[in-house]
């Protein structure tokens, strides 16, 4: 996300203030995230002084949406989409801000697969990036891979809800 917004800064002038507005709100949740990862927050404390940087995000994200540069309006329309994501480290406190462990998993495969031309183009680039990350995701939470994906496909074709591979929450 970081890349995106930076890429809207070097875009230039036309989408330099919207993409250093998301730049500073993204550097606010990574601050909160940082006092709080040492105990220097408690819960209580994070969870108020996250919902401001929250809502931040949500109007800056709107403002991307309504920008004239199409870039700003991808970039906003993916921010807004996932903006429940920005509250994952209140209901899931294991969890990290950045998914660069999971980049760092995964980045040998997509390059395997860009080599060797073996996934018939992006979407397979994509789709076997994201398998990897999910195999490797269980497998750090040691869980039976094949199990857990049986258990979410039997599960999206079903009522019991979708298991999920975030952390979970302690205490």
């Amino acid at each position: 996300m970081r890349r995106d917004i930076q890429a809207l800064i070097d875009l230039g002038k036309a989408t330099e203030a919207i993409g250093t507005a998301l730049f500073a709100a993204s550097d606010g949740m990574f601050h909160l995230w940082h006092r709080y990862q040492p105990g220097k927050l408690d819960v209580a404390r994070l969870t108020a002084e996250v919902v401001p940087v929250q809502d931040r995000w949500k109007v800056l994200a709107a403002q991307a949406l309504a920008h004239d540069h199409k870039k700003a309006r991808a970039l906003g329309r993916d921010l807004l989409r996932h903006r429940v994501s920005l509250g994952t480290l209140l209901d899931h406190p294991g969890a990290k801000p950045t998914n660069n462990h999971a980049q760092r998993d995964v980045r040998p495969t997509v390059i395997q697969c860009k080599t060797n031309g073996g996934t018939g183009g992006a979407l397979g680039v994509a789709f076997v990036a994201n398998l990897q990350s999910v195999i490797v995701t269980a497998k750090r939470q040691h869980k039976r891979v094949l199990d857990w994906l049986q258990t979410v496909f039997v599960a999206r074709c079903s009522d019991p809800p979708t298991p999920m591979l975030l952390p979970m929450p302690t205490g």
